[in-house]
């Protein structure tokens, strides 16, 4: 399904022959952008850019052939937005994910539409950086799986604790052992953590308080979590991960936790008071009943 947003991003990268560019005005992240761009180039068949190094983006011949097509589409888009805010809310569901969840939310879907969930529902991939609740607050008939530090009830929203998560601080076997030998001393060891997820720090800090870490080096880890479960895995630092997302991992022998100690996270689906209590409870049961 084309979105909304791989158009905007698409034209905007267009006009401006730069990721970079278009990345700072559209206020999201260059993997963002990319993200956006693949998907798009999906839905075409084809790729859109042709990228050499040290050179601005220039279109390819696809690129060409589908720019004005994807401005007139972009203009109709806006036009019926806009159409829609002076007539009410809009009827057609919107779920904001997470780029990291959004696999496991769409993996849902057919059971979410038994549920009541209609089958044109808009999936929109939210950037690290925004805050949910407030996208929820400002969209009517949207919703979003959301974790967090404790079990919220927003003023406003609707909401619904899905279960309770543990997070954990893993290393790498080789890591681990010499932090268990004294070979390596906190301020050594580097600490890669979620720099984009600020709800994160909270849980991160109590946990190398909690191992003796709490002078380990902060360094950003990547956006992708895969990648900062490998680096992890390299022993290239500590990572803070979902118990329940590094179960292979752990059981293969590429991670290991550092202490016994945990903390909880709460899996909630927040929803806008505009979207039904009682479908909301079904979807509920559906994340419950299906992990």
């Amino acid at each position: 399904m084309t979105t909304t947003r791989q158009i905007e991003i698409f034209v905007k990268v267009a006009e401006l022959e730069s990721v970079r560019a278009a990345a700072e005005q559209l206020d999201v992240s260059q993997p963002t952008i990319s993200k956006h761009l693949k998907a798009l180039e999906r839905n075409v068949g084809g790729q859109l850019f042709e990228r050499k190094r040290g050179h601005r983006v220039s279109l390819s011949p696809l690129g060409r052939e589908v720019l004005a097509d994807a401005r007139r589409s972009l203009s109709a888009r806006k036009r019926i937005h806009q159409t829609q805010r002076q007539e009410g809310p809009a009827s057609r569901p919107t779920i904001f994910v997470r780029g990291f969840m959004s696999e496991w939310v769409k993996s849902h879907f057919a059971a979410l539409q038994e549920a009541g969930l209609p089958a044109d529902t808009n999936f929109v991939l939210v950037d690290d950086r925004e805050d949910i609740l407030t996208r929820i607050r400002s969209t009517p008939w949207s919703m979003s799986v959301f974790r967090s530090m404790e079990i919220i009830d927003p003023a406003g929203l609707r909401s619904s604790v899905l279960r309770t998560e543990t997070l954990s601080l893993y290393a790498s076997v080789e890591m681990a052992a010499a932090l268990a030998a004294g070979k390596l001393a906190p301020e050594e060891v580097e600490f890669l953590h979620y720099a984009r997820r600020n709800v994160a720090d909270g849980w991160s800090a109590k946990l190398l308080e909690a191992a003796g870490l709490a002078q380990a080096r902060w360094v950003a880890a990547p956006q992708f979590i895969e990648l900062v479960i490998q680096q992890v895995a390299e022993g290239k630092g500590l990572g803070m991960f979902l118990d329940w997302h590094v179960r292979d991992a752990v059981a293969t022998g590429q991670l290991t936790r550092i202490t016994p100690d945990c903390e909880l996270a709460y899996l909630m689906l927040i929803g806008h008071q505009s979207v039904d209590q009682s479908l909301l409870g079904r979807m509920a049961q559906v994340f419950i009943n299906h992990r």
